[in-house]
């Protein structure tokens, strides 16, 4: 008996020394790896679908052309992790860019007396030179009061913080005011501060009030009108225009019956006008939203440098546009104008005139308004004070083109003006969205400006970084309860069996 009890102590014995020392190996294992892992710094896999975890192809673009040093002093950041992972990102991408974790202010007084810092200060400040920029914990996360879901900010706050410290000037973009459909302040705000976080100077302009287009105006940028400016501003806009001026045009249909001369006249500069009254309507469903034929997924130039980033994603929407008409194409080239289209109409579009009509099926009122042009970009090449003086007597060939030196100046416009405001569209009885928000309408406007303002780093899809709420089919979710619940009893039913099995075969 005392044999049969030492033996099985010592097989017992033995086990238990060998579990133990797996377990250790394991464990030994498990820590070497991650300390291996965190000296490799390597990148993180983000397997989610929007890849919110990854930087955006915008952020590497704008980080990869940062050419001066960037230090981004993280303060008591400790318990956001995901921020750091964020962080070593950047630092991967461009060696001039690093962050440092500081932990307690006081080990650093010389940040402590420049930004005024306290023991509860949570920020990231970011330098590069005597440029500086701080973010707290409130520039990293907003929430969105419709959806009820908190929005990451944190990669958007952090790129454009680092074009604000490194870009050498920031282009200056003008809105025009005084005379707007659409409040600047109220229906335009969410676009004008995209543009700002992307390391832009926006300000409103009242050329009543500042008398002429400043000097260092980059874009001007006119939303819809809800009347004619004065012939006080189109000299001043005209004289802009002349001296290789970049505009960007938004417009709705206007319903008028007397046109708008003075604008009409800027808009002859470049071969180019708005129909006046009438919407868009598709009829085909795969290039409407919510099976509303004025809400339109338009057709986006997949050539564009502008567009075609855009046209390889969702697209856009436009909601109630009209068309551009231009004057024929031997005219736009007699007058130094070239068109590239930017969104058009869908083949089977028409154009409603009478909006009493009740059917969204074309009628005999309707006009055929396929593949119309919604969206171009516009060049004017004025001849140069040289070329001026230097024409042709009369009875010689006129010169058929302007040098390559010549003044130049850009417009880009749209036959609508709803896709880039803050204006409410209602998609059913319990949902709705604001117009810059639909697809990659807030993209198109954005890449636009930016375009024109010469920052071709920003033309590009901006990364949706809204929370993302998942909800589980019925199956998906009995498939999830059945690797939750179902599988461990599984296990523990076939142990029992084969325990059970090999105790009757002793």
């Amino acid at each position: 008996m005392k044999k049969f009890i030492q033996n099985i102590r010592k097989k017992w014995i033995t086990k238990t020394i060998m579990t133990l020392l797996l377990i250790a190996i394991i464990v030994a294992a498990f820590i070497g790896i991650n300390i291996l892992v965190k000296k490799l710094n390597l990148s993180n896999i983000d397997v989610t679908k929007e890849k919110i975890h990854t930087l955006s192809d915008e952020s590497v673009n704008k980080t990869n052309n940062v050419k001066t040093d960037v230090t981004m002093f993280c303060i008591g950041l400790n318990e956001y992790e995901k921020v750091f992972n964020i962080l070593d990102q950047y630092t991967r991408i461009n060696e001039k860019v690093k962050y440092e974790k500081i932990e307690n202010v006081t080990d650093r007084p010389d940040l402590v007396s420049k930004y005024g810092l306290t023991e509860e200060t949570q920020a990231i400040i970011v330098e590069s030179g005597e440029r500086s920029k701080v973010l707290t914990t409130t520039d990293l996360y907003t929430y969105d009061y419709n959806t009820y879901e908190e929005i990451d900010l944190t990669e958007e706050a952090i790129t454009n913080a680092v074009m604000d410290v490194t870009i050498e000037e920031k282009p200056q973009i003008y809105f025009l005011t005084g005379h707007n459909n659409y409040e600047i302040d109220t229906y335009m705000s969410s676009l004008k501060l995209y543009l700002t976080n992307e390391a832009n100077e926006v300000q409103n302009l009242d050329l009543l009030v500042a008398g002429a287009v400043p000097e260092g105006c980059d874009v001007l940028v006119i939303t819809a009108l809800k009347e004619d400016i004065t012939a006080f501003e189109k000299e001043e806009i005209l004289k802009y225009i002349n001296n290789g001026g970049k505009m960007m045009i938004l417009t709705d249909p206007l319903f008028i019956t007397e046109p708008y001369a003075n604008f009409n006249e800027i808009l002859n500069v470049y071969g180019v006008s708005i129909q006046t009254n009438g919407v868009i309507f598709e009829q085909d469903a795969d290039k409407m939203l919510a099976d509303a034929p004025e809400l339109i997924r338009p057709v986006v130039n997949e050539e564009s440098e502008i567009t075609k980033y855009l046209a390889s994603d969702i697209g856009t929407c436009f909601i109630d546009s009209t068309k551009l008409n231009f004057i024929d194409d031997q005219q736009l080239q007699d007058n130094g104008i070239t068109v590239e289209n930017l969104v058009t109409a869908g083949e089977n579009a028409f154009l409603r005139t009478n909006l009493n009509l009740t059917t969204y099926s074309k009628t005999d009122e309707d006009q055929d308004a396929g593949n119309s042009v919604l969206g171009a970009l516009i060049t004017k090449k004025f001849a140069s004070a040289e070329e001026t003086n230097n024409e042709v007597s009369e009875g010689e060939e006129q010169i058929e083109e302007v040098s390559e030196d010549a003044i130049k100046s850009q417009l880009i416009i749209f036959a609508n003006n709803i896709f880039a405001t803050d204006v409410q569209i209602p998609l059913s009885s319990t949902q709705q969205l604001v117009g810059i928000q639909f697809y990659n309408n807030k993209d198109l406007v954005l890449n636009s400006i930016s375009y024109l303002a010469n920052r071709q780093d920003t033309l590009t899809i901006r990364k949706n970084t809204s929370a993302v709420t998942y909800t589980a089919t019925d199956l998906e979710n009995k498939i999830i309860q059945g690797i939750i619940i179902a599988y461990p009893i599984l296990i523990v039913v076939v142990g029992i069996v084969v325990w059970q099995v090999r105790r009757r075969k002793k």
